[in-house]
């Protein structure tokens, strides 16, 4: 990597020149320069990645013309004293990437280099995270901030596999191993989530016969990813939003404050908006949650490349390999996928194990022709069950106020899921505007 520093101060020149050094300890060429005439009558002749520029050298504000001369083909820092905001504009119209104001410390000299790995990741055809290239923009600023990532979306459309393209993206990015702690929040029973994310004190409750670490504990220095989030309740809630506030917590029981720096990566299929508006889940923790918010789209709002993509690699990670034939493959991709990439997956794991070698266009209709013979016996099952369970109360009541009572229901029911849409819940149940005010109005 190839580096230019313009800085008129020797001390600040030599320290940062140190500090990248120590930073980027092999394959790195850093050319100094105090003053920008000397900088201008070379650069053009230097292969530079990463250029630092001071604003004030032997004039003031000069190394704007470093900046202007350089910017279109070099990733262009300014690091200044001015905080001006006339300066700041200029600085961005003339093609900077950062205005970075000075004294420059470690972290901010990593989250410059964090910017500049992204950039080269977003203009790459192909890259090793899996990471879609919106997402990518979204993280370039990820280290002057470090906010919280929220993954949303359907069940099964891969929400886990995201946060872990994620927690390894920042692990490559910061060149070393970081602990990667997981908790599904609707596995546990409400009052056990606490002890497992907090940790807790010895005698804080029956059975706490010595003292233990929690998630947040072994996910300092790292990424803590809490699947479906939205079932944790209201003490969770506060505890888990003064962590990210404060960067410090309490064990359950305990009254020793403990420090924590991590990264927070969560996921709900659940709607928080709906669940805020209905008092379930607090707000300023919804707020503080999407710092950076990703929707995990379904597999059947994928294109077709996309969608392929991810059956390729699905068909990767199978220690027995098969093949699927165009024709085939072609179905398959086109199918809904209700339940997304894990379906999908499911599916795979069942060919494998069937012993299949190559799996044709015709054996892909039977196994789909088999799969709606089963659903629609299931379907007829649970409607036989549904019928069979009122047979009491059409013996007590009569047929014609089982139906009655029956539509009001579900009319009540359908009108309150709709937000109150009087012509949705119509179109929906398919009846007509009578039948629909008959009910709406007792």
């Amino acid at each position: 990597m190839n580096i230019l520093v313009l800085e008129d101060d020797d001390l600040t020149r030599i320290g940062l020149v140190a500090l990248l050094r120590s930073m980027i300890p092999h394959n790195l060429k850093i050319y100094e320069y105090a003053d920008s005439r000397t900088c201008l009558s070379q650069v053009q002749s230097l292969d530079i990645d990463l250029a630092l520029v001071d604003l004030d050298l032997e004039d003031k504000l000069v190394g704007f013309e470093v900046v202007q001369a350089i910017a279109d083909q070099v990733y262009t820092v300014v690091l200044t004293g001015h905080e001006e905001e006339e300066l700041i504009t200029q600085g961005y119209e003339l093609g900077a990437k950062d205005f970075i104001v000075k004294p420059i410390e470690e972290q901010t000299l990593e989250a410059i280099l964090h910017r500049y790995k992204i950039e080269g990741l977003i203009k790459e055809e192909n890259q090793e995270f899996a990471l879609p290239k919106d997402l990518l923009e979204k993280l370039q600023g990820y280290s002057f901030t470090k906010q919280p990532i929220l993954i949303t979306g359907e069940t099964g459309t891969g929400k886990s596999h995201l946060a872990e393209n994620i927690h390894h993206f920042f692990e490559t990015q910061s060149e070393k191993s970081i602990p990667y702690i997981k908790l599904n929040c609707n596995e546990l029973n409400e009052s056990l989530v606490e002890a497992e994310l907090f940790g807790y004190v010895k005698g804080a409750f029956t059975g706490a016969d010595k003292d233990k670490d929690g998630l947040l504990s072994l996910a300092n220095g790292g990424v803590l990813f809490l699947d479906e989030i939205g079932s944790i309740n209201e003490v969770v809630q506060k505890k888990l939003l003064t962590a990210l506030e404060t960067k410090s917590y309490f064990r359950v029981g305990g009254t020793k404050e403990l420090q924590i720096d991590f990264i927070l990566i969560s996921a709900t299929c659940e709607n928080l908006e709906k669940k805020v508006e209905n008092g379930e889940f607090r707000l300023d923790l919804y707020q503080r949650l999407k710092g950076i918010e990703i929707e995990s789209t379904p597999f059947r709002n994928l294109t077709y490349s996309e969608r392929n993509t991810i059956l390729n690699r699905v068909l990767k990670t199978q220690k027995r390999k098969i093949i699927i034939t165009p024709d085939a493959r072609e179905i398959l991709l086109n199918l809904a996928w209700e339940g997304n990439i894990r379906e999908l997956i499911r599916y795979v794991e069942k060919v494998v194990s069937s012993g299949l070698g190559i799996v044709d266009k015709n054996q892909v209709l039977e196994q789909q022709r088999a799969r709606r013979v089963r659903l629609k016996s299931n379907e007829s099952g649970k409607r036989e069950e549904v019928f069979s369970s009122l047979i009491p109360l059409v013996q007590k009541e009569g047929l014609p106020q089982v139906i009655e009572d029956l539509q009001e229901y579900m009319i009540q029911h359908f009108y309150r899921s709709n937000d109150s849409k009087a012509r949705e819940t119509i179109k929906k149940l398919k009846i007509s505007n009578n039948q629909f005010y008959k009910f709406i109005k007792k």
